[in-house]
Order: C-alpha cells, then structure tokens, then sequence
C-alpha cells in the first residue's frame, strides 16, 4: 500500500496536481496518520455514541482541506472544488 500511494502522489506531481518540492515520504506519513487517527475513534468508542456528528466524516472534510492547502499546486481551485460538490 505504502509505494502504491507513492506511485499515486509521483503520478500526481508529473501532472502538475501537487507542489513539485512537496515531499512524498512527508505527503505518505501525513495519510497514514490520519488514516489511524481515524480508525481509532470508531464505532466501538464511546464518546463515539454521544456526539451529534460522525467524527469520521468531519476528519475526512479536515484531512481533504489540509493536504490540499499544505500540498495543491492550485488549492484554491481544489478547495473551490469540493465547496461547489457540497452544494
């Protein structure tokens, strides 16, 4: 999984979607902690029952706003992007 999302985030800056000095082991890392951050806080937790909102779906909006600002080539044309999906 590791060098796919690798590959993937190559792919990605060859076609100009993300920073050419961004930093693929950084970029990696960032996904996977987020991924296990979430995992975590799952349905078996039980602060879980007691929020009114699903916490994945809100870390998933997090995750998507910060790797695309600290990581887009545009972010404002991704972040635009997801604005006008949730419309």
């Amino acid at each position: 999984m590791f060098s796919l999302r690798k590959t993937a985030l190559t792919t990605a800056q060859a076609q100009n979607i993300i920073r050419p000095d961004a930093k693929l082991n950084e970029m990696t890392s960032f996904i996977y902690l987020y991924y296990y951050g979430i995992q975590g806080f799952n349905h078996e937790n039980e602060l879980y029952h007691m929020l009114d909102f699903n916490p994945n779906e809100q870390a998933m909006e997090i995750f998507r706003e910060t790797f695309i600002a600290k990581y887009a080539v545009n972010p404002e044309k991704w972040l635009k992007k997801e604005t006008d999906r949730s419309k």
